[in-house]
């Protein structure tokens, strides 16, 4: 029954589309490339391979991954690297706050982005970091190879439509496929490993949330452009931009938050991005009551949790 699953009889080429970042109108709207295999040959596949691979996340120490972990978080203690969500980040900004407060009055708050993860992800080094945690499973089963197979093909096989031209991706992972985040996350860890055991640099804090990280520079300025230099020679295609705070009342921008230091911690406060128009759903809507009516309490819980100070 899953070979027939897996297999569909009925099939077509996904089909590519552009999501403009409309809060990026100094770099002209970039466009990020979206590949939906809804229907497509391998949909299913990557669908069995992602059910698997997102196990292996949970593992992963230096990644975010959303709020609903929040609780599980702070049970898993050994993941120290992998964030969930902007929950999960206060969780460790917390942390820190009450673990590292005598290092907060030098820190220098610094965010890294991965210059097009997705697709700059090397298959072979996407592939043998794969491997490598299915190997340290404690139920070998499904067997490694069959979910390494599996994940390949869909890394192999990816053929879209654009504008009536056939395509086919020869390297790195689409943004659609089900085992796309998954397979990111995974490939990466590797790296995350290099960074934070390099010796000749202080790592306070690591936090990655797929292809946005965060950490608490406490070296100095001159040593983080090193770093930042150092980090960019670790792959030929992972390539980081870096941004950090001159003013560390003011803070910089991470996920959905403003981080700031005020009276020797890190707070945090919400943020929304300029082109954000806090639109939600018409109470006139056709939806049930209570989904309208929940809406203004969830907005205010998120508040309340992101905002540290009253």
């Amino acid at each position: 029954r899953l070979a027939t699953w897996m297999v569909k009889e009925e099939s077509r080429p996904g089909y590519d589309y552009c999501n403009y970042k409309v809060h990026k109108p100094q770099a002209n709207y970039p466009g990020r490339l979206i590949t939906s295999g809804c229907g497509s040959p391998t949909e299913n596949l990557a669908a069995w391979s992602d059910f698997y691979l997102k196990q292996l996340v949970v593992e992963l120490p230096y990644v975010l991954k959303d709020s609903s972990d929040f609780y599980l978080k702070q049970l898993v203690v050994e993941l120290p690297y992998v964030l969930k969500d902007s929950s999960d980040f206060l969780y460790q900004i917390h942390k820190f706050n009450l673990c590292q407060s005598d290092k907060i009055s030098n820190i220098i708050l610094v965010s890294w982005d991965i210059v097009a993860m997705f697709p700059s992800i090397d298959n072979a080094m996407g592939l043998q970091a794969c491997e490598d945690l299915l190997k340290k499973r404690d139920v070998l089963f499904p067997s490694t190879t069959s979910i390494l197979e599996a994940t390949r093909i869909t890394l192999e096989n990816n053929i879209s439509f654009f504008n009536n031209v056939a395509y086919v991706q020869n390297n790195g992972t689409a943004m659609g496929p089900h085992n796309a985040c998954s397979y990111a996350d995974i490939a990466m860890h590797p790296i995350d490993v290099i960074i934070n055991s390099n010796e000749d640099f202080t790592i306070a804090l690591w936090c990655r949330f797929k292809d946005d990280i965060f950490c608490p520079w406490v070296m100095g300025i001159e040593k983080l452009h090193e770093f930042h230099a150092w980090i960019n020679t670790l792959h030929p295609k992972i390539k980081f931009t870096m941004n950090f705070a001159e003013d560390p009342t003011e803070g910089i921008e991470y996920l959905d938050t403003r981080v700031y230091i005020k009276d020797s911690l890190i707070h945090t406060t919400l943020y929304t991005k300029p082109s954000d128009t806090h639109a939600y759903l018409n109470p006139n809507s056709c939806h049930p009551k209570h989904v309208c009516t929940n809406i203004p309490q969830g907005v205010a819980k998120r508040i309340k949790r992101i905002c540290s100070e009253e």
